[in-house]
């Protein structure tokens, strides 16, 4: 069973991008399935009681004065930050014990949606053809016009709750598929993305 965390690198952070989203995923017997995604503001809500945000968080971010795992990544030694993610991760209550955290980033978003084509997330469309009004991919600009659009409320989870369901759609489409549909180019990319570092693991190794 593995946590797949979502990086927005439109949001720096120090392992690559702001964490948005997550999504829980078990293997067993060859067959994979989805048990939660969701957006990473609904896990930190489900911890009741919470530290007070490292100096880093409070000089930069003076309105969270509280720490929370979207916040956990402050160091660039993924293994580091994961080591903080999970400390915190334990005490929350929609918390569910995994075999390892595995972190995206938009890349690898943009390179699996060029191989499984269009995702349809809330009666809308979201591709990888060239948004004029960017020069980028429709889908990056959707979730940097959404990332950027002005909230009355820091807690508020609409802006970030399109990266949960779009990781949801993608998953389902990817697992559910026949295998010789898409998993071929899909695990020739995961290697490619796995080595320019848009693939980031920590996982756990019961026999160290």
């Amino acid at each position: 069973k593995y946590l797949i965390i979502f990086q927005n690198d439109k949001e720096l952070r120090p392992t690559g991008g702001f964490l948005t989203a997550y999504a829980i995923f078990k293997v067993n017997e060859g067959i994979i399935t989805i048990e939660r995604s969701e957006d990473i503001y609904v896990l930190d809500d489900s911890i009741s009681k919470k530290e007070k945000a490292p100096e880093p968080i409070l000089k930069y971010l003076p309105k969270v004065p509280d720490f929370n795992l979207r916040d956990t990544n402050l160091s660039p030694d993924f293994q580091e930050s994961m080591k903080t993610f999970r400390e915190l991760y334990e005490t929350a209550e929609r918390y569910v014990e995994v075999d390892g955290i595995i972190a995206l980033d938009t890349h690898v978003l943009v390179s699996v949606m060029n191989i499984l084509g269009d995702i349809q997330v809330g009666g809308k469309t979201y591709s990888v053809k060239v948004d004029s009004r960017c020069d980028c991919p429709q889908v990056i600009y959707e979730l940097e016009e959404s990332a950027d659009r002005p909230i009355q409320d820091f807690r508020s989870t609409t802006r970030k709750s399109i990266i949960g369901d779009l990781m949801y759609e993608i998953m389902n489409k990817a697992f559910s598929s026949s295998p010789k549909l898409y998993w071929g180019p899909l695990i020739q990319t995961a290697f490619t993305e796995i080595a320019q570092k848009h693939i980031l693991f920590s996982l756990n190794n019961k026999f160290s």
